[in-house]
């Protein structure tokens, strides 16, 4: 089996803050899009993005 160099500590940490900044983009992606796919059923057409789904406080 191959030997792998050790990553530093530095490296470690930048992955670690990228992956703990991917999973809330990820999930806010997720919690658009099923938002838009929902609210055709209430007569509610959104363009995607995140621009674009109203904030349910201000729904009409």
């Amino acid at each position: 089996m191959p030997a792998w160099p050790t990553t530093s500590g530095e490296a470690q940490a930048a992955a670690v803050v990228f992956r703990a900044r991917d999973l809330p983009v990820k999930q806010r992606t997720q919690i658009g899009n099923t938002l838009r796919g929902h609210l055709p059923e209430f007569g509610i057409v959104v363009t995607e993005g995140p621009a674009y789904v109203p904030h349910p406080m201000q729904a009409t």
